[in-house]
C-alpha cells in the first residue's frame, strides 16, 4: 500500500519515505555494477600455465556479502507484503534488481507505519546505498584478457580497465583494441588452459558472458573437466556456454 496521505508516524516524513524509495531505485540502478566488481583480477602470468591463486578467494567476498544481504532483506519485504497488502501483492519479477524496484514502489506501506518499523525501513535504504556507495567507489580491478599477441609465449598477458576498449600488456606496454584482442582470443586460446574466472573473462569478451557461480557449477558438476590443477580447457567451456555440450 503506497498511501502517503495516511502517513501518521511523528518519526518519518513523506520527504523520507520518497527519498529511501529513491535510494533504493538508486541501488538497483548500480546492480551490474556491483555484480561487475565480484570478480577480483588476476596476476600477470610469468610461465606457460597459470595456477589458481591460493591467497585470493575467486569472489570479492565483500561485495558478494554486500549482494547477498541486500537481496535477502528484499526478499523478506516482498514475502511481508505479499502477506499485509490488501488483494496480495505479486513482484513483477522475482529476479534482482526488479525485486527491488517492486518493492520500492511501496515505501509507503512501510513508512506509515509504528514509529520504530518505519525508522527501520529509511534506515536500511540510507545504510545500503552508503555501502554501495563505497563499494563502487573503490577503483575496479583491471580484468585479465588474454596473452599478448607480440610477446614471446608466457611471458606478456593484456589487462583491460573496465569501460575502456584498450588493453594493455603487462609485459612489453603495448596496448590493444579489445575487438582487436577479442578475435585473437577467438583464433588462438580455445584450447589454452585457464582458472575458472580466466574462463569468465574469456566468454565474456568471446560475446557468450555467463557468470561466475555457472562456471564453478559446471565444474562442481563435472560437466567441465580440468586437464591439471585447477586449469580447464577454454575450448570446452566454450561449448558448455554455447549449448553444444
Amino acid at each position: 500500500m503506497n498511501n502517503l496521505q495516511r502517513l501518521s508516524t511523528s518519526a518519518v516524513s513523506v520527504q523520507d519515505s520518497l527519498q529511501a524509495k529513491a535510494d533504493l531505485n538508486w541501488i538497483a540502478d548500480r546492480w551490474g555494477d556491483l555484480q561487475a566488481r565480484l570478480v577480483p583480477s588476476t596476476t600477470p602470468n610469468q610461465g606457460g600455465s597459470r595456477p589458481a591463486p591460493t591467497s585470493r578467494p575467486p569472489l570479492n567476498l565483500h561485495v558478494s556479502n554486500l549482494l547477498f544481504e541486500i537481496e535477502q532483506e528484499a526478499r523478506m519485504l516482498g514475502h511481508v507484503l505479499s502477506e499485509e497488502v490488501p488483494g496480495g501483492w505479486q513482484p513483477r519479477s522475482s529476479a534482482m534488481p526488479q525485486l527491488l524496484r517492486d518493492v520500492a514502489e511501496y515505501h509507503g506501506h512501510w513508512t506509515t507505519q509504528p514509529d520504530h518499523v518505519a525508522v527501520l525501513f529509511v534506515e536500511w535504504a540510507t545504510d545500503y546505498r552508503h555501502r554501495v556507495t563505497r563499494a563502487l567507489e573503490n577503483p575496479p580491478n583491471p580484468q585479465y584478457v588474454g596473452p599478448c599477441p607480440t610477446c614471446p609465449p608466457g611471458q606478456g598477458d593484456l589487462y583491460v580497465t573496465p569501460r575502456t576498449r584498450l588493453a594493455k600488456c603487462r609485459n612489453c606496454r603495448q596496448t590493444i583494441d579489445i575487438q582487436q584482442q577479442m578475435q585473437y582470443v577467438q583464433q588462438h586460446l580455445e584450447n589454452r588452459l585457464m582458472t575458472l574466472t580466466e574462463i569468465r573473462t574469456a566468454l565474456t569478451i568471446l560475446e557468450i558472458p555467463h557468470n561466475y557461480a555457472t562456471i564453478r557449477k559446471w565444474a562442481e558438476r563435472k560437466r567441465l573437466v580440468p586437464e591439471t590443477g585447477n586449469l580447464y580447457k577454454l575450448t570446452h567451456a566454450i561449448q558448455l556456454a554455447q549449448g553444444n555440450k
